[in-house]
C-alpha cells in the first residue's frame, strides 16, 4: 500500500507472480505530487511497462515507459495528438528481440499499442495525424508480423 504524506490519498499494489518473475497491473488516478513521483520511480526501478497520462488543463501528455524508461510522450488535445518524443533504438530493439524469452508477451503489447492506435485514429479527423498513425501502425505490423514467424 502507498499513501501519501496526509493519508488523504492511497494506492494498493497487488503483485502476482508469473514465470518466476512478480508483476504488478493497476489502473489508478493519483493527484498528490510525492505519490506520483513515486510511482515514476518504482516503474523506472523495477523495469516496468506503463503509460501514464499526465492531465493538464486543456491537453494530456501520455508516457509510455518500456523496461523502466520513456520512449514516448504524446501530447493529446481532444481529437488531435503529437508525438512530442520517441525513442528509436533499432539495434536495442533487434538484439531484445533475439533475447526475448517470450515473444508471446511482447506480441499482447504490440497488440494493445495497436488497438490504442486504432482507437485514436478512428477519432482523428486531421489527415497529418491520421498519416502519422498509419506509420506508427505499419511498423507494428511489419514487427508483429517478424514476431509471430
Amino acid at each position: 500500500m502507498l499513501e501519501d504524506e496526509s493519508g488523504g490519498e492511497a494506492i494498493r499494489l497487488t503483485f502476482e507472480r508469473m514465470n518466476g518473475q512478480y508483476r504488478c497491473s493497476l489502473t489508478c488516478r493519483v493527484v498528490h505530487l510525492k505519490l506520483t513521483d513515486t510511482l515514476r520511480k518504482l516503474v523506472a526501478g523495477f523495469k516496468g511497462d506503463a503509460v501514464v497520462n499526465r492531465i493538464y488543463p486543456g491537453f494530456t501528455m501520455v508516457y509510455h515507459y518500456v523496461n523502466g524508461s520513456v520512449s514516448r510522450i504524446v501530447e493529446a488535445n481532444g481529437n488531435n495528438i503529437r508525438t512530442v518524443f520517441e525513442h528509436r533504438d533499432t539495434l536495442g530493439r533487434l538484439e531484445a528481440q533475439f533475447n526475448l524469452c517470450s515473444v508471446e508477451e511482447e506480441i499482447q503489447r504490440l497488440q494493445g499499442s495497436v488497438n490504442e492506435l486504432l482507437d485514436i485514429r478512428n477519432k482523428t479527423k486531421d489527415p497529418l495525424h491520421i498519416s502519422d498513425i498509419d506509420q506508427r501502425l505499419k511498423y507494428h505490423s511489419r514487427t508483429l508480423f517478424a514476431l509471430e514467424a
